[in-house]
């Protein structure tokens, strides 16, 4: 699937959150849907000179590169990652008390009371 300017990459200009559910729904059919079939994310800038920008999807799909989602900005190209933030502040002790009624979800969405 490919988008233009759904992703906020360094040199982005203009954000057109619209298409950002593009992603959404991209993530759900190529990583729990249809994992088999999957091709890709891939968000470009409609600023830049077309032909180059289909040059450079075209390498990103000949490649046998691991990522499958990422954004091209003029020459460069961007990927999600995920790192430590230090300047976050250290969360509370969670407490429980005996006489209180909690909501616990599990991992598929389920509920129960605690």
């Amino acid at each position: 699937l490919i988008t233009a300017n759904a992703q906020p990459a360094p040199a982005t200009t203009t954000i057109r959150p619209h298409q950002a559910a593009i992603w959404g729904l991209g993530r759900v059919i190529g990583h729990q849907e249809f994992s088999d079939h999957w091709g890709g994310l891939i968000d470009i800038d409609d600023a830049d000179d077309r032909a180059t920008v289909a040059a450079r999807i075209c390498e990103h799909l000949i490649e046998d590169g691991s990522e499958d989602q990422f954004a091209i900005r003029g020459d460069a190209t961007f990927v999600p990652r995920l790192r430590p933030c230090k300047s976050l502040t250290k969360p509370f002790p969670t407490k429980l008390t005996p006489d209180a009624t909690y909501v616990v979800y599990c991992r598929t969405g389920n509920r129960s009371a605690a």
